[in-house]
C-alpha cells in the first residue's frame, strides 16, 4: 500500500473556517522528525485540551 493522505467532508463546528478530519494511511515519519514519543501524540492532545478550554474560556470572560 502507497503512503496516502485524504480529507473526510467539512465538519460542522462552532465558527471554526476550514474544519475537517484528516485521514493519513501507512505514512512512515523518521525518527528524528518524532515530537515526542511514538504512540503517545493523543495522550499528549489530551493532556493539554483541558488547558486550553480554561485560557480560552477566561479569555473570552477578559473580552465580555
Amino acid at each position: 500500500m502507497c503512503a496516502s493522505a485524504s480529507v473526510n467532508a467539512k465538519l460542522n463546528s462552532c465558527g471554526a473556517a476550514g474544519t475537517a478530519e484528516l485521514f493519513f494511511d501507512e505514512v512512515r515519519v523518521p525518527v528524528s522528525n518524532l515530537i515526542g514519543d511514538e504512540n503517545k501524540g493523543f495522550g499528549y492532545l489530551m493532556t493539554q485540551l483541558a488547558q486550553e478550554r480554561l485560557t480560552v474560556a477566561i479569555s473570552a470572560i477578559g473580552w465580555a
